[in-house]
């Protein structure tokens, strides 16, 4: 139960600091949409390690409830690894298909990053006129 508690905590505790101290990397053509992007994606974020961690839990409890009534099963490492395994699968299902910035109809401001791409010459050179 302790270790449980210490892992949700720990966890918690990651993403409020994610949340609350991640710096935004706001595009300069458009800086309203992208910082709102931001804000969702970090909610989203935090969402989903939170739903991991509460898949966790549910993956210890099945451990605990298996060991104090005695059970013994083949499958029995199924109700730790599972619920666990899944909460992995979503989170990277749901973050993955959220990674992409979606153009809310803002007007390009024509600025641009001072290290974006189109200044980079091979991939290694920074060539800013």
């Amino acid at each position: 139960m302790f270790v449980q508690i210490g892992v949700t905590v720990l966890h918690v505790g990651l993403a409020a600091a994610i949340f609350f101290r991640s710096r935004p990397d706001i595009d300069p053509a458009h800086p309203v949409s992208s910082a709102r992007w931001h804000r969702q994606y970090l909610s989203l974020g935090a969402k989903a390690l939170l739903g991991l961690v509460a898949m966790i839990d549910v993956g210890m409890l099945g451990s605990s409830l298996l060991m104090w009534t005695g059970t013994v099963i083949s499958w029995a490492p199924l109700v730790v690894v599972l619920p666990i395994l899944a909460a992995v699968v979503v989170a990277i299902v749901t973050l993955a298909r959220n990674n992409r910035e979606r153009d809310e109809g803002e007007q390009d401001t024509g600025l641009t990053h001072g290290d974006d791409d189109k200044y980079w010459r091979g991939g290694f050179v920074l060539h800013q006129p």
